[in-house]
C-alpha cells in the first residue's frame, strides 16, 4: 500500500451544511378564529429560505390580527407546524 493511500483526500467534496428554513402562517379567517380544539383554523403554513423573505411575506397580509389573511412568523418548533409537516 502506498503512503498516499492512507491520507485523507483534501479535495473530496464536503457535504453541504443543513439548510435553515424560516416559517410563517397565514390565517384564512384571521387569527381570532380557532377550531373547537383551540388549534389554528384555516391556517396555511409556508417555508422560506431567508428571514427577510419571510418577514416581507408576513407584512403583505391583513392589516389587523382579526383581518382575513393575517400573516405572521412562527418558530420551527411550533407544535401545529410540526404536525402539518409530518
Amino acid at each position: 500500500m502506498k503512503k498516499n493511500d492512507m491520507t485523507e483526500d483534501k479535495n473530496a467534496a464536503t457535504p453541504a451544511p443543513a439548510s435553515r428554513h424560516f416559517y410563517g402562517v397565514s390565517y384564512l379567517y384571521g387569527v381570532a378564529v380557532s377550531a373547537n380544539t383551540g388549534d389554528r383554523y384555516g391556517a396555511d403554513y409556508h417555508s422560506f429560505d431567508s428571514r427577510s423573505e419571510r418577514d416581507e411575506w408576513a407584512e403583505g397580509g391583513g392589516d389587523f390580527r382579526s383581518s382575513p389573511d393575517w400573516r405572521e412568523s412562527i418558530l420551527a418548533s411550533d407544535r401545529e407546524l410540526k404536525s402539518a409537516r409530518s
